[in-house]
């Protein structure tokens, strides 16, 4: 069998990548000592949270008029426990929710992170694009700066100077952005961003389809790559090949290719990275992939 163990801070966000790389470390070097039963700690089993998190994540957003919700049917196809939060969680909004596999609908991971769709037409919108849309939805509400994960969209960048308002990336920004995510848990929980997005398809009609017309093309392709050589050896041969382009170097390489977005990141623990890629259509995307994977590969030694 296999165990993975997820871990949060205290505001409910992933850990900083500096203590994230300090708990690797340690592992790695075996710089760990077993404790005993009784020195491990006491636990608490709390009940109802199940209902309270559905409760928290059926919120409507600020203003909202709930009498004058227009009907909504989705279908929830997934059978684990997040996906039977989601179903409780859009009945209780006012959805009509059923688990046939009629369109729309939702999938969600078994962590009730990352949300999946297919909109009225057949079309699948993937999980960034669907946060685009709540970040959007966001910008229209009046708010005038968001903050989402370090690995979201670069074309949410341009969505942001469209409406003239802040995005900030958590890592990048510092505090702000960390603080401003933790207290917007729709754009960093599957089951919390669905209601959003359900609460705005009742108020405008239209369904999933139209709200994401209002979004301009981009699509995402990812791939990872196994090495054979040194990590960080291929990361800065990776970075020195993207001096003339616009490039970040936070959480691996960020930088602008052409017309599209590369992201190289390490993957934790292991000697390999994932190149993901980012462009107006999944052909750009996918090309962007294979440029970093063969660039890669070609530096590995």
């Amino acid at each position: 069998g296999q165990l993975t163990l997820s871990f949060f801070e205290r505001d409910g966000l992933p850990l900083r990548h500096a203590l994230e790389r300090r708990l690797e470390g340690t592992v790695a070097r075996g710089e760990t000592e077993l404790s005993h039963a009784a020195g491990v700690g006491g636990s608490r089993r709390l009940g109802g949270m199940g209902s309270l998190y559905i409760s928290a994540a059926a919120v409507p957003p600020q203003g909202y008029d709930i009498a004058r919700r227009v009907p909504f049917s989705v279908s929830v196809v997934a059978r684990h426990a997040a996906a039977e939060h989601l179903r409780e969680t859009l009945s209780g909004i006012g959805c009509r929710v059923t688990s046939g596999g009629g369109l729309p609908q939702f999938d969600i991971d078994a962590d009730g992170l990352l949300l999946g769709a297919i909109d009225e037409t057949g079309q699948a919108l993937s999980s960034e694009r669907l946060l685009a849309l709540v970040a959007m939805l966001e910008w229209e509400a009046g708010r005038r700066a968001v903050a989402l994960p370090y690995h979201a969209p670069a074309a949410l960048d341009n969505l942001a100077a469209r409406h003239r308002v802040r995005l900030l990336r958590v890592g990048r920004d510092g505090e702000d952005a960390r603080r401003l995510l933790a207290a917007t848990p729709h754009l960093r929980d599957g089951v919390f961003a669905a209601a959003r997005l359900c609460w705005a398809v009742m108020k405008a009609g239209g369904g999933l389809a139209a709200l994401d017309a209002r979004l301009s093309p981009f699509a995402v392709a990812s791939v990872e790559v196994k090495l054979s050589g040194d990590r960080g050896a291929v990361m800065r041969n990776l970075a020195q090949s993207c001096l003339a382009e616009q490039r970040e170097l936070y959480d691996g390489l960020r930088a602008r290719v052409g017309e599209g977005w590369v992201h190289v990141a390490p993957l934790p623990g292991r000697r390999a990275l994932r190149i993901t890629g980012e462009g107006a259509n999944e052909e750009i995307a996918a090309e962007l992939c294979d440029l970093f994977w063969k660039r890669a590969k070609a530096v590995d030694v």
